[in-house]
């Protein structure tokens, strides 16, 4: 009896489940209809697929004048960047609206919420890709859209991409592109949902680099940003040396052990700290081994300053060395004196270097403020930062823990610049590289115990290699500002002696920096110019030989008229006031060399480049006395009815763009 009620029970059960079901089928059913009938979809797979509004994310497409420094730093953390479309990711409608305040109306375009499909995002970049039925159709097409949207002229496989003027219209447009009939697909070009950032096994515990929480220095964010760089940045690691490991396969270069001419900056036995510090610096991303390092193209100068019985002008000559003949563009230091005492003699190292390292432009120095605070665990405390990174000419670095608190060991006082997240007291947990086998920290070739402000001071240090790899003319003073003028503001707002000007923010920095134009050198027809962090173009062309035109998408193009020649300039003016110019050659020019100031009577000589073959000319206000190759001697007449004649020459050349012409026009005066 028991069993047969069980079995009216659970079929019962069955029953009203699949009622239930059927339920929550028929409710989907109607609100995807009512999505769709909205307009809320895309088409996949020739279907029509409904989009959820996700209304915890939002996108704001900014103007591509807008002050994005600006809004970066106001938006911190919650702001991810798109810098191909410039778009902006706030993640609340509320954080977005903040967001939108911290910029001009001007300068906003648009504002549209993401989307689900099913719980999974679909964000919208603010392009549209779509593939033609055939070549034919692609002028139709751009009858159909209209002049609110750029297609690129970059065709893959058939598959052109197109921004949208206005990000509102991401939908319908791409809608109405498939629904014309004219293409095989047309959708908005979504933000794929990779799950894997790095495939280095440790990666997922490296929270300094990302972390669910925010406590972290954007480290990806700023990878995506860079790109892939062949950049030579070279860091000098001055500190208890550094020795061959695999994450550094290739990029660890001869040192200096300034109390042992053949150290060449390796460690001795019991020296483990440099090596840590190098790891998170530079080791190598996505080798499918260990850990990710900030600037995984860094190399890598050991120098070992903790050889034995070293003296500070010992510590002098370290840092002499390191710019001097190391040719270090960066100096990390995690190390101290143990007071705020100024040493003289490593006060003027660091001062050579800062003023004469990298070619004048001078080395960025970074140090770790030291782990002296009176509320940690070390047996010497001190109130303030520790000298050397007291010091006006460095970057001094705090320690903030996983948490969000600052580390209660991390020295801090009003020279304190940046703040980079590390270890707790008492609570080592920064993975990093260590030596390879038992040498190290751990029995292995990587260690989870490193921590202190030793630890924060390096993901500095990879920053600014970040910024040296993108941007390779800043001077020191330049990328100094760049992290403190963008660092993730903590505790009191702005500056204050604790966090200094807050967590370094490797995005934020990046995209506050110069533009960079990405082109070509020379032009014979036309070059397509994409530039890194854009702002108001303008070409320097005094002689008209060329044309810009805005393409959208953070592109211009240069177009040669006719079949002049000359060197032109391409400047950037971005909305933080760097000033980026390029040299284009258009038509392969050549140049004129003679006298630019002649007399009525006198005879000269001018000469065009010898590589470009024969040259003919063409001289007006003067008579040609003879010619070669690719010179011609002149004598200029003499005034006529009191008026000086108009002198010019023309010469017409084959270049590696075909014929060009260039034409001088020397100033003709009467004797003194």
């Amino acid at each position: 009896m028991k069993r047969i009620l069980l079995f009216v029970f659970l079929a019962a059960l069955v029953s009203c489940q699949k009622t239930i079901f059927n339920e929550n089928i028929d409710h989907r059913t109607q609100a995807n209809e009512q999505l769709i009938k909205a307009g809320s979809y895309f088409w996949s797979n020739g279907q029509k697929v409904p989009l959820s509004p996700d209304s915890s994310l939002y996108l704001v497409q900014l103007t591509s004048n807008a002050n994005i420094s600006k809004v970066a730093k106001a938006g911190g953390k919650k702001v991810a960047f798109l810098s191909t479309s410039r778009v902006l990711i706030g993640k609340t409608d509320l954080d977005a609206e903040n967001v939108m305040s911290k910029a001009e109306k001007s300068e906003i375009i648009g504002k549209i919420h993401s989307f689900k499909v099913e719980d999974v995002p679909f964000k919208p970049n603010g392009k549209i890709v779509f593939k033609p039925k055939s070549a034919a159709e692609l002028p139709k097409i751009k009858q159909l859209i209209g002049d609110q949207i750029y297609i690129s002229d970059t065709v893959d496989y058939d598959v052109y991409t197109a921004e949208v003027a206005n990000i509102e219209n991401i939908l319908n447009t791409a809608n109405k592109l498939y629904e014309s009939g004219l293409v095989e697909f047309s959708h908005p070009d979504f933000i794929a949902e990779l799950k894997k950032t790095s495939n280095d096994p440790l990666y997922t515990s490296q929270y300094y680099l990302n972390q669910s929480n925010n406590i972290d220095i954007n480290a990806p964010e700023a990878w995506t940003l860079l790109g892939s760089t062949t950049s030579t940045v070279k860091v000098a690691v001055i500190d208890d040396g550094v020795e061959a490991h695999e994450e550094l396969t290739g990029r660890l270069l001869t040192g200096y052990t300034p109390k042992s001419a053949s150290g060449y900056g390796a460690p001795t036995a019991g020296s483990d700290h440099g090596q840590a510090v190098a790891g998170i610096v530079a080791a190598k991303r996505d080798n499918n081994i260990g850990i990710a390092g900030v600037a995984d193209f860094a190399r890598i100068i050991p120098v070992n300053i903790f050889y034995g019985g070293e003296s500070y002008s010992d510590v002098a000559n370290a840092i002499n060395w390191a710019w001097s003949q190391g040719g270090a563009d960066i100096l990390q230091n995690s190390w101290s004196v143990s007071s705020t005492q100024t040493i003289d003699v490593v006060k003027n190292a660091i001062n050579n270097a800062y003023t004469n390292g990298r070619n004048g432009k001078g080395c960025v120095i970074v140090f770790s403020s030291g782990n002296y605070h009176p509320e940690g665990s070390e047996e010497i405390k001190f109130n303030g930062v520790a000298f050397p990174a007291n010091l006006p000419n460095v970057i001094a670095v705090g320690a903030v823990a996983r948490d969000g608190i600052i580390a209660r060991y991390s020295s801090r006082g009003p020279e304190i610049d940046l703040v980079a997240p590390s270890g707790q007291d008492g609570a080592p947990n920064v993975w990093t590289i260590d030596r390879m086998g038992t040498l190290g920290y751990s029995p292995d070739n990587y260690t989870s115990t490193f921590s202190g402000t030793s630890a924060a001071a390096p993901e500095v240090s990879g920053v600014a290699a970040l910024l040296l790899a993108k941007f390779p003319n800043l001077t020191a003073a330049e990328v100094k500002n760049l992290l403190v003028q963008n660092a993730t503001d903590m505790g009191s707002v702005g500056f204050d002696n604790i966090f200094g000007y807050g967590r370094v923010n490797a995005s934020a920095a990046l995209l506050s920096g110069p533009s960079v134009i990405e082109g070509p050198s020379q032009v014979c027809t036309e070059g397509i110019y994409t530039i890194f962090n854009p702002g108001t173009a303008t070409l320097e062309d005094a002689s008209g030989i060329a044309t810009l035109t805005a393409l959208g998408n953070n592109q211009w193009k240069v177009t040669r008229v006719g079949n002049r020649a000359g060197f032109i300039k391409l400047k950037i003016t971005n909305a933080n006031n760097y000033i980026t110019e390029k040299t284009i050659d258009v038509g392969a020019a050549y140049d004129i060399s003679g006298r630019p100031i002649v007399n009525p009577g006198q005879i000269y000589t001018y000469t065009v480049d010898a590589s470009l073959g024969n040259v003919s000319f063409f001289v007006g206000g003067a008579s040609v006395i003879s010619t070669t190759a690719n010179t011609v001697r002149v004598k200029i007449l003499n005034a006529q009815n009191g008026a000086l004649p108009y002198f010019y020459i023309s010469a017409t050349a084959q270049t590696a763009c075909g014929t060009s012409k260039v034409t001088i026009y020397p100033t003709v005066q009467e004797y003194n």
